[in-house]
């Protein structure tokens, strides 16, 4: 109430508070408008005539408090030639409104984009224009409800924000990770739903909260065995293990114990995809195993097998918006989609020469529907972007350098890849009309970079090298000129 002299006018009309003129200077000078795509300050002319009036400044200090929001939507329903033939217009020429959200009002509603500069009518001299019949007889429950868009409308909703970014370039935390096997053809880490990393470190496996750094040894399947994938539940509840000897384990985090051990597979397991209930398995022996986890048969509980590549598969993604479609990669050059609806004549569609090396690298795009990124090995070194649905590669990119990994950014479409021979590097990529564009480089790791996984708000990934270290590298966009956080340099051994 510092800066607020409040006065009501008689009982004649509403009460409303009425504020002086002469202590609004600094107040005013602040107030925002709606010019632009981005919010820039609003400045008021110092000493500019005013237009008397019965009551006063009355009418010109209730005026300026009308928020930008109110004010552009009462001028954007009221007529554009009602406005423009006004002449009482407001005396402030920077008031006039060109903006977004005027001309998306007029797009809509007058089924045409604003085209003048109009000005802002003062209330007391114009009344705004009664809305359109079909709007005031829409009923209550479906007055908020959302509603198709015009083309016009559509376009401005969708015209981005520009803004100067940067990701910082150092990680945020290094992990020590002793036994952290290099291998291409493994996938050893994972970061759940309910942010807690696990880890495949030899034999055993651990696990790192985010939250308290805690770290607790999960199991150790002992020196005849080693861990070669790990996989988490969607609910982050379970986490499934696969070995080198073929067996597929599940273990309940709460409890910290396994309960359910599946064989089936001759050999190891390198790579493991769950589908709500149904864990999905990849090994050295060819195969996928897609197994139920609900049955009671505890040792096998195979629901289907799908022997089409003729090498290890080491890739396996299910797609992220219905889950029917099942990507696989694998040792001999191959990238497979799979219909689990209908698989009695093998893969959907398996496209022709797709890389000239083994393919591990897979993600599926959460912004786009029948959309896949995979990455060959090191005689390929290729990115490709494949629209399922058309069966066609719409993007490709040479790395210069072996694909380990792919994860596509849950809050851009920025796709992010790890890469082994020769530089060991993480890309940030930004989608081009033609193609894929390097927008940032991160380096660190001093061997391939060949695990990778995303933390569940997407701000966060963390990457493994055969260094035996962990990564943690900030992804979201950050303003240029804050402060950067350094790396943390207090290294934990897990």
């Amino acid at each position: 109430m510092d800066y607020f002299d409040l006065q009501f006018r008689g009982m004649s009309e509403p009460a409303r508070p009425i504020i002086n003129r002469g202590r609004l200077a600094n107040w005013t000078s602040s107030m925002y408008s709606f010019g632009s795509a981005i919010l820039t300050p609003r400045r008021l002319k110092r000493g500019r005539s005013r237009t008397p009036s019965p009551v006063g400044d009355r009418l010109h200090d209730r005026f300026a408090l009308t928020s930008p929001c109110r004010t552009a939507a009462a001028h954007a329903l009221r007529s554009p030639i009602r406005a423009r033939n006004s002449k009482t217009a407001c005396s402030d020429d920077e008031g006039t409104t060109d903006d977004t959200y005027t001309q998306l009002l007029h797009s809509e509603i007058f089924a045409t984009p604003s085209k003048k500069r109009s000005r802002i009518i003062a209330p007391r001299e114009v009344s705004p224009t009664p809305l359109p019949k079909h709007i005031i007889d829409t009923p209550t429950s479906n007055r908020y409800r959302r509603t198709a868009l015009t083309r016009e409308g559509q376009r401005l909703i969708e015209s981005p924000r520009r803004g100067n970014w940067e990701i910082p370039k150092s990680p945020y935390k290094i992990l020590d990770a002793p036994e952290l096997q290099d291998d291409y053809y493994l996938n050893l880490i994972d970061w759940s739903p309910s942010d807690i990393l696990g880890v495949g470190l030899g034999s055993c496996v651990y696990l790192w909260t985010a939250a308290s750094s805690k770290v607790i040894k999960l199991c150790d399947l002992g020196p005849s065995d080693s861990v070669t994938s790990v996989g988490w539940h969607h609910k982050g509840t379970h986490l499934a293990i696969g070995t080198d000897s073929g067996l597929v384990q599940l273990w309940d985090i709460d409890r910290e114990k396994k309960i359910r051990q599946f064989e089936g597979h001759t050999k190891r397991v390198g790579t493991l995809a769950w589908n709500e209930n149904v864990l999905s398995s990849g090994s050295r022996d060819k195969s996928i195993q897609h197994r139920d986890v609900r049955q009671s048969n505890r040792r096998n509980a195979v629901v289907e097998t799908w022997e089409h590549h003729s090498a290890e598969v080491c890739g396996l993604k299910w797609d992220l918006h219905e889950g029917n479609m099942l990507a696989s990669g694998g040792n001999d050059n191959s990238l497979l989609i799979w219909d689990k609806r209908h698989v009695a004549n093998g893969p959907m569609w398996t496209p022709d020469n797709p890389h000239a090396a083994a393919v591990k690298a897979l993600t599926w795009s959460p912004h786009k529907p029948n959309t896949i990124a995979s990455g060959g090995g090191t005689a390929d070194r290729k990115i490709k972007i494949w629209n399922v649905q058309n069966q066609s590669c719409t993007k490709q990119v040479d790395t210069s350098s072996q694909v380990c990994n792919l994860a596509w950014s849950k809050q851009t479409e920025h796709l992010i890849s790890t890469h082994g021979y020769s530089h060991n590097h993480i890309t940030i990529w930004d989608q081009t009309d033609g193609g894929l564009k390097e927008a940032t480089r991160l380096t660190g790791h001093t061997t391939r970079v060949v695990y990778l996984a995303m933390s569940p708000d997407g701000q966060s990934i963390v990457t493994g090298a055969g260094d035996e270290t962990l990564r943690f590298w900030k992804i979201c966009n950050a303003k240029k000129g804050a402060t950067k956080r350094g790396p943390d340099t207090t290294t934990c051994v897990i």
